[in-house]
C-alpha cells in the first residue's frame, strides 16, 4: 500500500501499546514499518533475500483489522534476523515480536544476538497425517543450517497451544525446542503492558 507523508499516527498507535519509541522509530528508518496512506493503518514489512518487499501484514490504528496484504509471500513474514545467529525465537505477530524487544530493552537484556521472526498468524496444520511447519520458520531453518536452538513465543490460548505442539513435533530432535510463555495475558504485548504497570513484575513461563 502507498505509504503516507508521515508515521506519526502509527507511533502513537505502536507506543500507546507500550512499545519502545526509539526502536518504532529505527524500524520506519530501516523501511520495515510504516503508515498507510489510505486508512492510516500500520504496515510491517517482510523482505527478501535481496531486500525487496514481498510481504506485507497490517493493523488498524482506530480498529481490530489485521491481515495480510494480496500477493504478501508468508514466507518472509516481519523478522530481524542475526547473522550467525544460533537461536531463533518465533512469535505470531509483528506486535509481539516489537513488545518482546521492548520488554528486553526494559531489563538491560541483550536480544540482538538472536534472530527474531514472526509468521503472520498461526498457520502451522496437519494435512494427511502430515504436519507442516509455519513458512516463515521452514523458510528461516533453511536458509541457517547453524540455527541450534528454537524458541516458540505463541499467543497463551488454544489455537497458541496447538501450534506449539505441532512444531515441538516436528523439530525435536533436530533442534533443541522450547516454549516462553508471558506469565499473565495471552499474548506478549498484553504480558508488555502489565510489566510498564508494574514494573516490579515480571518472569516467564519456560517448558
Amino acid at each position: 500500500p502507498e505509504r503516507n507523508s508521515d508515521d506519526e499516527e502509527v507511533i502513537r498507535y505502536l507506543t500507546a501499546r507500550g512499545i519502545d519509541e526509539e526502536l518504532v522509530r529505527n524500524l520506519i528508518d530501516e523501511g520495515l514499518i510504516y503508515e498507510s496512506r489510505t486508512h492510516h493503518s500500520a504496515v510491517f514489512v517482510g523482505l527478501d533475500e535481496k531486500g525487496i518487499p514481498v510481504h506485507a501484514s497490517y493493523r488498524s490504528t482506530a480498529g481490530n483489522a489485521k491481515g495480510d496484504f494480496g500477493g504478501s509471500s508468508k514466507r518472509h513474514a516481519f523478522r530481524i534476523e542475526c547473522a550467525g545467529a544460533k537461536t531463533v525465537r518465533v512469535f505470531e505477530g509483528a506486535i509481539d515480536l516489537l513488545s518482546y524487544i521492548t520488554i528486553c530493552r526494559m531489563w538491560g537484556k541483550e536480544w540482538r544476538n538472536e534472530s527474531l521472526i514472526s509468521t503472520a498468524g498461526v498457520s502451522a496444520s496437519k494435512t494427511n497425517d502430515e504436519v507442516k511447519l509455519p513458512p516463515a520458520l521452514r523458510r528461516y531453518l533453511e536458509k541457517h543450517p547453524e540455527t541450534e536452538t528454537v524458541i516458540l513465543h505463541f499467543d497463551n490460548d488454544a489455537a497458541g497451544r496447538a501450534c506449539t505442539g505441532q512444531i515441538r513435533s516436528v523439530l525435536c530432535g533436530r533442534y533443541k525446542v522450547k516454549q516462553v510463555r508471558p506469565k499473565t495475558g495471552k499474548d506478549y504485548n498484553e504480558y508488555l503492558m502489565a510489566v510498564k504497570g508494574d514494573e516490579e513484575y515480571g518472569g516467564e513461563n519456560n517448558d
